[in-house]
């Protein structure tokens, strides 16, 4: 006689072991849902935290601009920007100045321009004051 053969493969026995008669199928698929929201939370978190340090390196910078020609030069100093980051997460703007001007001092050529001013126009700081009437423009 012949012996009966076994047909079925391993992936059917997989599905046979997850059908609903399992008492931990609903466990099973609990968690990977757990672990699918898990990961989706950890990308937001992650994409927040990248968020929060673009905008702390922009507001470093915008301080930086007061003083700096170039603000990103602000990072020269080795610093990043979690050393500027107060307790309550904001900005300690009084510390990126003193950095600032510790940079100048070290670094004058880093100083923002002074604007140019052309004193021939203009009434300017010269002596001559000006007319206080309209006759007085034809008076020597």
């Amino acid at each position: 006689m012949t012996e009966p053969t076994h047909t079925e493969t391993p992936a059917a026995d997989a599905e046979a072991s997850a059908t609903p008669s399992d008492p931990n199928t609903g466990l099973v698929e609990a968690r990977d849902r757990y672990r699918a929201e898990r990961d989706e939370v950890r990308a937001q978190l992650e994409a927040t935290s990248a968020l929060v340090e673009r905008l702390r390196r922009a507001e470093i910078e915008r301080v930086a601009s007061e003083s700096l020609a170039m603000p990103d030069d602000v990072w020269l100093s080795g610093n990043t920007a979690a050393d500027y980051v107060t307790e309550d997460g904001s900005i300690d703007v009084e510390r990126v100045r003193q950095d600032i001007s510790i940079l100048v001092t070290e670094r004058p050529g880093l100083r923002r321009p002074m604007a140019a001013v052309d004193r021939s126009q203009g009434i300017g700081g010269g002596t001559e004051s000006m007319p206080k009437d309209f006759s007085s423009f034809f008076s020597g």
